[in-house]
């Protein structure tokens, strides 16, 4: 049985949705897929806003109603993910991969496997042969997502050679490419190279790909200074983890 779910606010309209998502929803009939549409637009809104329960609650009923649905499962997991349900997002994930045979969320998956506790497990996943089909972008966030479990072990200076890999010093503008340069700045000041983590940091923070407003603080006690957000409308610090933006 589908659950109630919280009410759906006028404002979530499944345009806001890709196509080909929409499309796969059709499956669903008219009302039922145009409800999963809303309720998921709702759950992002709500995830990024940090009100849990409300996204949680909405993705409950897509779990159920699209349960057979490769984008439903995978959509309710990305949500899961950000609200910091690991348990449910690795569910949902998983499902998502055995229904489409498609490997590009393994990432994610990895870094649940870290916020479950279980760093290891997510070297396994980063040294896949699935993680080694993944495209450029997947297999740098999966560097990522390794390199922060060699952090969670306490392996710093493995946590540094992870992410030393051609892609870092090669000029690129992407994201994927800031969050590499970003992480291996955070990487170093957690291995104590002070000084290299200063260098990086202020690479990250004059990337074409960083977040507006970001400077680095140098600390007026020499050590190394944090990349800051400088926005005076924003007053939350943008930080880089060692993962996929799991927080720690």
């Amino acid at each position: 049985m589908v659950p109630l779910g919280p009410p759906i606010p006028d404002w979530a309209t499944e345009g806001a949705l890709d196509r080909h998502v929409l499309r796969e929803f059709e499956a669903l009939g008219e009302r039922r897929s145009t409800e999963v549409a809303r309720r998921l637009v709702a759950a992002y809104v709500a995830a990024d806003e940090g009100d849990v329960d409300t996204a949680l609650g909405h993705i409950a009923v897509v779990r159920v109603a699209g349960a057979r649905l490769a984008a439903a499962r995978e959509a309710a997991g990305v949500i899961a993910y950000r609200c910091g349900r690991y348990d449910l997002a690795s569910k949902d994930l998983k499902a998502a991969r055995r229904i489409s045979g498609r490997n590009d969320t393994l990432p994610v998956l990895a870094d649940c496997e870290r916020g479950l506790g279980r760093p290891e497990r997510a070297l396994e996943l980063a040294a896949s042969p699935e993680a080694g089909r993944l495209d450029l972008e997947g297999r740098i966030e999966m560097l990522l997502v390794a390199s922060g479990a060699r952090k969670d072990l306490g392996q710093a200076d493995a946590a540094v050679l992870t992410l030393q890999v051609p892609e870092l010093e090669a000029r690129h503008k992407q994201e994927w490419h800031y969050r590499l340069v970003a992480g291996y700045a955070e990487a170093l000041a957690d291995a104590g190279r002070l000084d290299e983590a200063a260098v990086w940091r202020r690479r990250a923070a004059s990337h074409p790909a960083a977040p507006a407003g970001l400077e680095v603080d140098d600390a007026a006690d020499g050590s190394v200074g944090d990349i800051v957000d400088l926005d005076p409308e924003d007053e939350q610090d943008e930080r880089v983890d060692g993962g996929l933006g799991r927080p720690e």
